[in-house]
């Protein structure tokens, strides 16, 4: 069985939970023995840079 990962070149905030983000499709043979949605299992916000600034304070700290 032959695994193929399918992704966005990029993902861009906000995910939403639960949201499909790719895709995973199994072959044997050539031939498609099932294809699955992966799926983010946590919500990710949209950050702006004050937020990123934010972040980086707390890593000094």
């Amino acid at each position: 069985m032959v695994p193929k990962l399918t992704l966005p070149k990029e993902l861009s905030a906000p995910v939403k939970h639960r949201q499909a983000v790719g895709k995973v499709e199994f072959t044997k043979d050539g031939k498609t023995i099932a294809v699955y949605n992966l799926i983010a299992d946590q919500e990710v916000e949209k950050k702006n840079i004050f937020d990123i600034f934010k972040m980086l304070l707390k890593l000094e700290l």
